[in-house]
């Protein structure tokens, strides 16, 4: 980070501004700590930006499969959602409930900044997981709560009793 601070002539805040808050930072100012990086070879140490900001600007979502095209919308949108604000999108899949729990473990401990579960059926280990990590938790496609945070998506229609069968 100091090579590209000497190369591109500006602070070391500057470097890290132009990285985590570009907004901060004058877009010719930004074009040329870019710049400097790209012909070091910089990358950013996120591990080191999470630790001192407490925020890794990345979102998980969990869904069942890949194999259905609405996932893959679902996917893309929350893609374009987040980019736009300066986040990044982890994804996992999982189609039972033990799976589930594996990714939900390991995104905890990639501290992530925010989950969407597809569903609302989750296991009570689910639960107690996200309930005790105090994490936003969206979870989408149905809105057949309860919900453990909040809820995205289409409500469940149910018949009036003459249409039961």
């Amino acid at each position: 980070m100091s090579d590209v601070a000497r190369r591109a002539g500006v602070s070391l805040m500057t470097v890290s501004n132009a990285f985590q808050q570009p907004g901060k930072v004058r877009p010719e100012t930004r074009a040329r700590v870019l710049a400097a990086a790209t012909e070091l070879g910089y990358i950013p140490n996120l591990i080191a930006g999470n630790l001192a900001s407490g925020r890794s600007r990345v979102i998980a979502a969990i869904v069942p499969s890949l194999r259905n095209s609405n996932f893959a919308r679902m996917i893309q949108g929350m893609t374009d959602q987040l980019e736009k604000h300066g986040y990044e999108l982890l994804l996992a899949t999982a189609d039972t409930p033990e799976r589930e729990v594996k990714a939900i473990t390991t995104f905890l401990g990639l501290r992530v900044d925010g989950l969407v579960l597809t569903g609302t059926g989750h296991s009570r280990d689910v639960r107690s997981l996200l309930e005790a990590a105090r994490l936003p938790v969206v979870e989408t496609w149905n809105l057949d709560g309860p919900y453990i945070d909040m809820a995205v998506g289409f409500p469940i229609i149910r018949p009036p009793d003459k249409w039961a069968s």
